[in-house]
């Protein structure tokens, strides 16, 4: 005799026949409605994890003042989410208890149905092999579609985490009620064997992310369309500020623009319109010897009225100094606390390095910024020439070099691309002269006063097409475009 109640009776003919006392398809029925009830259960604690650990409180504070419904719950569970985190745990755990123990005694009873629905048609009788197909029927559908339900779960959850924690909150909360004692024994049991070997309890919500997390997630966030390119940029910027140190930034000592005391009047303001600065900086017998700055602005009540006798010196103003190892971030903070917008950067020695201005820091964020008296070839952008190479401006640092143009060359004891050059050649090299390092051909473009100018990398791959490399090229949101050289 197989199964239950007497339904069953097997023969040698390997057969299963329907028995007067009759088959029940009540237990077979209701354990089947008990195990989509635990799937479904699986898949609302899924969903409630998801949403606790995803939810934002801003977003759900608007809910709740929209008056919408499990709002105010909502903001409960995220005020102890912790709890509810190991509430949801637990729950998946009783659920996938509960399915093991309903699947076992479906093995035992689902022949039953099988038979009575044979009996409608009017069989009496199936092969025993019937029962055993049923069994292994209701595991190979079941896994699979439960697999796929949580699939799907999962994105509709993380595509608005606060409208399925609303949905999910009250259901979760009367759980809570009811498993309560369960979810603090097992929460405080976690916390005393962490506790003991030193260890700190983490859950989804209260995970820190490095810079580098963060910078991983905003391209993968811009790869999926979930942010724009410029955001990408300028989150990106925001990152990697507190690790870019003002000798990166700065203009070099030699392009500063700088003019000595005992200047005329007239002499001043010539090398004010060639250049088309708004401050300059003011030396006594060299560069060394900074003596102030002047405000190009201050002067304007003399600039109509330049008689001989006049002086721009009593417009002088003092000029802070920054060490060039700083934090371009503290810069920007001493910057906006102090109400000032030029520095002057001196090297370990005490001697001018650059000098570097808050446009110099805003452009570590936002990319390039050109006004008015910006040539439009003095920005450094880059020259994709036909055959691939990559004509770049010398003064382009490494990280930029990296960010924008996805070629990584080593960190040494130079910031810039014309710093790598010198390093790899050991010597000032001449217009022309190239060489290789690693897969990369690199060749000097351009050598003026002793400065590596203008410097192009070749690529290996020679398949890739101009559209390519273009993409590969394209410099920050706000710098400017891409030109194409065919020499």
């Amino acid at each position: 005799m197989l199964g239950s109640r007497g339904v069953f009776s097997s023969f040698t003919s390997g057969k299963l026949t329907f028995m007067d006392d009759g088959p029940s398809s009540i237990p077979s029925a209701a354990y089947l409605v008990t195990l989509l009830v635990t799937a479904i259960g699986y898949l609302f604690f899924i969903a409630a994890s998801l949403a606790i650990s995803r939810a934002r409180s801003t977003k759900i504070t608007d809910l709740a003042q929209q008056r919408r419904s499990g709002a105010q719950d909502a903001i409960a569970i995220l005020a102890h989410s912790e709890a509810y985190l190991v509430c949801a745990q637990v729950g998946r755990f009783v659920c996938v208890l509960s399915a093991g123990i309903v699947i076992s005694e479906l093995f035992e009873h689902l022949p039953n149905l099988v038979l009575l629905i044979a009996v409608t048609f009017g069989q009496t009788s199936l092969p025993q092999w019937a029962g055993v197909s049923a069994n292994i029927t209701l595991v190979s559908v079941f896994v699979p579609a439960t697999l796929i339900a949580v699939q799907i779960v999962k994105p509709l959850t993380l595509q608005n985490p606060e409208t399925a924690l609303c949905m999910v909150a009250g259901p979760l909360k009367t759980f809570f009620r009811c498993f309560g004692p369960l979810v603090l024994f097992v929460h405080s049991s976690v916390r005393a064997l962490l506790s003991s070997f030193g260890l700190k309890t983490t859950h989804e919500r209260d995970l820190a992310v490095s810079s580098d997390d963060l910078s991983e997630l905003v391209r993968r966030s811009s790869q999926e369309g979930v942010i724009q390119k410029a955001e990408q940029e300028l989150i990106e910027g925001v990152v990697e500020l507190s690790d870019t140190i003002v000798r990166e930034v700065m203009t070099p000592r030699a392009d500063i623009i700088s003019i000595k005391l005992g200047t005329t009047l007239q002499a001043f303001i010539q090398i004010v319109k060639r250049e088309g600065v708004s401050r300059i900086l003011v030396t006594g017998s060299d560069l060394d010897d900074v003596k102030g700055m002047v405000i190009i602005k201050d002067l304007i009540g003399i600039l109509d009225n330049s008689s001989s006798t006049s002086s721009w010196e009593p417009y002088i103003r003092e000029v802070q100094f920054v060490p060039n190892t700083k934090s371009v971030s503290d810069l920007l903070l001493e910057f906006r606390e102090k109400r000032v917008h030029f520095a002057v950067v001196l090297d370990e020695h005490g001697g001018v390095d650059g000098v570097v201005t808050l446009e110099d820091l805003v452009e570590e964020i936002v990319g390039d910024i050109s006004d008015e008296y910006d040539a439009p070839g003095k920005v450094g952008r880059p020259v994709i020439q036909f055959d691939g190479a990559i004509i770049l401006d010398g003064s382009l640092s490494l990280v930029d070099l990296e960010r924008h143009h996805r070629i990584s060359l080593p960190e040494g004891d130079y910031d810039t691309v014309a710093g790598f050059v010198l390093s790899e050649l050991g010597h000032l090299p001449s217009v022309g002269e190239s060489f290789r390092f690693e897969d990369l051909e690199i060749k000097v473009r351009d050598v003026q006063n002793n400065r590596v100018v203008r410097v192009s990398i070749q690529r290996p791959n020679p398949n890739r097409s101009k559209q390519d490399l273009a993409l590969d090229g394209a410099p920050a949101q706000n710098s400017l475009p891409l030109a194409v050289d065919s020499d």
